[in-house]
Parts: structure tokens; sequence; C-alpha cells
């Protein structure tokens, strides 16, 4: 062999030597990054997304069949198995899990509006113990609940043509109906036993507000308006049962106004007024110190106010609150960034100004981030998921119409840890990030909706 020769040989096969090694590095590297990017698992025939449960166990989603799911958010899989046992559940569920509520789509009957025909179902033993017809309303949605120690399900009963004609009240796990009667916009305590009332009389005018006893069966009014100009809507009871949440609307355009009863005294406690055309889903929070509201619509921006002072006015405007109501964040341009201001919230933190101290801002150039802006936080404040219009151009300048598009920022770092928009051009999208802020749900748009659930990169 000639020398020459065999130095050719001996470059080649280093050569090849580099070149396997080269191929494996790269295989190696490929793979570490599709193990390390969040893949979805996709839930197929899914319309409505419920929500995650307190205590991050279950994700809870309601099918196109009007059937509600129960599911691992880190796997996938369906966890009815833990009925019973889960705590802070939403709607169709009880709080535990216990009981399930199905929902057949809504049939239009003429001249009345829709209705449904409902299911209670107990999850432990899989039979149906209630069935009901309950009217519908786009607006509203179906009004009907159950108590936190899920004792007592209560629910508008339609008639044959649609329309509501009464309330009804079953007790838990027996499905025995203890109550049926004509109320009309209600709360009902927590322990089940009394509704506040409105509207209970025939008189179209008389808008009545009262104490009713469910098993007593006795209205105790204290409160009546006669004025065209007004309505007083039912909102919630305090955890005890001892105030009420009475939410006011009308009298001029765009007012509205949150009255808190106490309910032995028939006194105001507080009244706050808000600028909007709507409040909705009212509730206690924090040890029942404040009251939080949604304006304009049922997704809307929630208003949070002092329950115990008539200090006027509103402490916080948020987008969204964690799950445990500890914090609230809001998104915002202001001079051309997005700014994305996080607060702490609590009945010794609030101010006479709306927002006026918040913990953290999150300042970013505003860019291809549009409005209108919607977000989510974890229960400790350490991530926070933006949905927004992506307004961006293609290669060649063009204007692209606009995409949902969702981001994820880890709040220490604020930096964006995880995005997404190429799914989500047409829609609505419905989009919670789990209390723990390691996994992201997103709900895509008809008719061939679906939810998705991400896990996100772990913290740290």
């Amino acid at each position: 062999m000639r020398p020459w020769t065999s130095s050719i040989r001996a470059a080649v096969i280093r050569h090849q030597r580099w070149l396997i090694v080269a191929v494996v590095t790269s295989a190696a590297v490929i793979a570490s990054y599709a193990l390390s990017r969040p893949r979805p698992y996709v839930l197929e025939g899914q319309g409505q997304l419920a929500g995650f449960s307190a205590d991050e166990l279950a994700l809870a989603t309601i099918g196109r069949d009007g059937v509600g799911y129960l599911w691992d958010p880190k796997t996938g899989r369906p966890c009815d198995d833990l009925a019973g046992m889960l705590t802070g559940l939403p709607f169709p569920f009880s709080s535990d899990g216990s009981y399930r509520i199905d929902l057949e789509p809504a049939n239009p009957v003429s001249g009345k509006g829709p209705f449904q025909n409902g299911i209670l179902v107990d999850l432990k033993s899989g039979e149906s113990i209630i069935r009901f017809r309950v009217p519908f309303s786009d607006k509203f949605g179906p009004r009907m609940g159950f108590t936190p120690d899920g004792r007592y399900f209560y629910s508008a009963i339609a008639d044959s043509g649609g329309g509501a004609v009464a309330t009804a009240v079953w007790s838990l796990p027996d499905g025995n109906q203890i109550y049926l009667g004509k109320i009309v916009e209600m709360a009902i305590s927590p322990s089940g036993e009394h509704f506040a009332t409105q509207s209970v009389t025939d008189d179209n005018q008389a808008i009545m507000l009262g104490l009713f006893s469910i098993r007593n069966q006795v209205i105790e009014s204290w409160l009546t308006s006669y004025s065209w100009l007004t309505s007083r809507k039912i909102a919630a009871f305090s955890s005890e049962g001892d105030r009420l949440v009475v939410c006011v609307e009308g009298g001029s355009m765009g007012r509205a106004s949150v009255q808190v009863w106490d309910v032995r005294s028939k006194q105001i406690l507080a009244e706050h007024e808000i600028r909007s055309y709507g409040l909705y889903r009212p509730r206690f929070i924090h040890d029942d110190q404040l009251v939080a509201v949604h304006q304009d619509s049922t997704d809307g921006p929630i208003a949070i106010c002092l329950s115990k002072s008539n200090r006027p006015g509103i402490a916080w405007k948020v987008d969204s609150l964690s799950a445990n109501d500890h914090w609230g964040v809001r998104a915002d341009r202001n001079d051309g960034r997005l700014d994305i201001r996080i607060f702490a919230i609590s009945a010794d933190q609030a101010s006479p100004m709306i927002n006026e101290f918040p913990t953290t801002t999150l300042s970013f150039p505003q860019g291809d981030w549009g409005g209108p802006f919607k977000c989510e936080i974890t229960n400790d404040a350490s991530r926070v998921a933006v949905r927004y219009m992506d307004h961006y151009s293609s290669g060649n300048g063009m204007q692209v119409a606009p995409t949902h598009a969702i981001a994820v920022i880890d709040v220490s770092s604020q930096k964006v840890i995880w995005e997404r928009h190429d799914d989500f051009r047409l829609g609505e999208l419905d989009v919670q990030l789990s209390p723990d802020g390691n996994c992201i749900a997103i709900k895509t748009p008809a008719p061939n909706s679906a939810v998705k659930v991400f896990r996100l990169p772990r913290q740290g």
C-alpha cells in the first residue's frame, strides 16, 4: 500500500467517526428538546372548560353532549374515581365531586325561549337521582347550584313552554324535593334553609326583597320598591348566612351599585356605586370582608370593595383573581407598552383609589400584543397567563388577520416562558391557568371545540 493511500484512508475514518458523533449528538439534542417542549393532550368533544379544582387534582369540562367530565390534569385520563374526595370543583359538579349536573342542549320553544332537561347524577353510585327541566338564558345561563356543603341542590323550573314558573330545592343524597314555589332571582343560604327572594308578588311593578324560610314556607319582607327605574338582583349570602349582597342596576345609564345587607337588622351595611351596564356573579371573599362582582358580563372585569364600610367606590378592578382570591391581575396599554399589574388582595390593603398600590408591574414593549387582554394568575403570584390578539405581518409586509395568542410569563424573571397562537385563528378562547402554574387549559372555538392542556416548563 502506498503511503499517501493509507493517509487518505485514515482521514476518511476520522471523518466518519466525527460524522457519527455529530449525528448522534444532534439526535440527542433534538430528542431532549422534544421531551422538554410542552406538548398538549387533547380532550376531544368538549364544549366548555369549567376549570380546575382548588386542590388541583382534577380538571372539569362539559362535553358537547352536555355531560360533565373529570380529568387528571397531569395525564389527561378520566378521574371519576376521585368523586367525593375533591375540593373546590366548579359547577356542574358539587364542590367535592360527589354529584354532577348533566344538561341536554337547549331546546327552543316558540314564543317562550329555550329550556334544558337536566339530570343530577350521583357519581359514586352512577345513578340518576333527580330529573328536572330548567329555563335557559344565553345571558345568565341556567339558574341552579349546590350549597357549599353539597347537602342541597336548587334550580329554577320551567313549564312546558320553557318559561320559569318556580324554584325547587332537593336534599341530597336522597333526592327528596323539600320545596317547590314561585320565587324568581334568588340566593340560597349556605345552610340550605333560606332563600333571599325577589319579585315574590304578582304585581309587576313591585320588587320585593325578603327572606324566605324553605321549611316553614314563610316570607319575611323588609324592602319593597315600586320604581320602574331600578331593579334589585339577589346575589349571594355570606358564609355564615348573616349578610346578603344585592346588586342594584338602573336609575341612570351605565350606573349600578352593590349593597351589603345585614339579614337580622334589615339594614344596609355598605353601598358602593360601580359604573357598569350590569353586575354578575357577586360573592363574598376573604372571610366575608370583601365583595367581588363581575362588571358588564359574566366574564367581565372584577370589581372588589369592602363589605362593612360605606367608604365610596371600589378598591380594585382586575381581569381575574387567583383561585385562592389572594391575588388580582390586570393588563393595560400604557404609552406604547403593555403593563401587567399584580395586586395583593386583602381588606387591610384596600385603598380609596382604584388599583392604587400594585405589588408588581410587568412592562413589555407593546409590539404585536393587541387587546383586548385577559389575564390569569397562580395562587402564589409566580406566573401570569395573558390572552391577547396577535397583530403581526407576513414576510412580504402584508398585514395578516389578527389571531388569538396566549403567553405565560414568569413574574420573578419577567420573561415569557411559553407562548402559542398558531392554532387559534377564529372564535373565542377560554383559557385557565392551573392554581400551581404547572399547566394551562385552553378551550378551542366551535364547531370542532376541544380542550387542550399543556404542561408548562418547570419552575426554577
